[in-house]
């Protein structure tokens, strides 16, 4: 596939864009075709009276490359998320809060309420005065595994036998022993 020359200066950068365009739409022809006809301005979709075809446009190429480097440049820096979805997912959660009088009051309470608090600790704290922590957790004696272990039961289903190892009628046999002998390795 030829690309007519340019008139203008220009050519240089055409001809290396476009190169560098079929190699890296070598793979999948009919999106370079498809990208070089839209740069020629003779988009397969249009009625043919409007083709012209005649002349790449540079410029559209270097906004094309100018638009890619810059799609890269972000998807790098954002690590691949897109910023316009994020911007959309707080958009949402920010129209939901100011349709929601009920949840500005009871999140404005909360704030003020845990900013006195801390307040109130700093100001004891600066005084050189013996303060509680500003937050509250159960101080256990002891270890906690107990605790843990009574929590795990009541939120548990009845005790019951693992599964057989192995499937020796589908050519699965059992190797060892649990943990497995790579354990035992060194």
């Amino acid at each position: 596939m030829t690309l007519p020359p340019v008139p203008s200066r220009p050519h240089r950068l055409l001809r290396t864009a476009a190169a560098h365009s079929r190699k890296r739409h070598r793979e999948d022809d009919s999106l370079a075709r498809f990208s070089t006809d839209r740069l020629r301005g003779t988009d397969a979709c249009a009625p043919p009276d409007t083709l012209s075809g005649s002349e790449v446009d540079a410029a559209a190429l270097v906004a094309r490359q100018t638009d890619q480097l810059a799609q890269a440049l972000l998807a790098v820096w954002t690590h691949g998320i897109s910023p316009v979805a994020i911007s959309l997912a707080f958009g949402d959660w920010m129209m939901h809060l100011l349709s929601s009088p009920g949840k500005q009051v009871e999140l404005a309470r909360k704030w003020s309420r845990k900013s006195l608090r801390y307040a109130w600790f700093l100001a004891r704290l600066f005084q050189g005065e013996d303060c509680p922590a500003c937050i509250e957790a159960p101080s256990l004696a002891g270890s906690w595994w107990p605790q843990w272990v009574k929590w795990l039961t009541e939120r548990s289903g009845r005790h019951r036998r693992p599964p057989p190892m192995g499937r020796p009628d589908r050519g699965y046999p059992v190797l060892c022993d649990a943990p497995g002998s790579s354990v035992h390795q060194r």
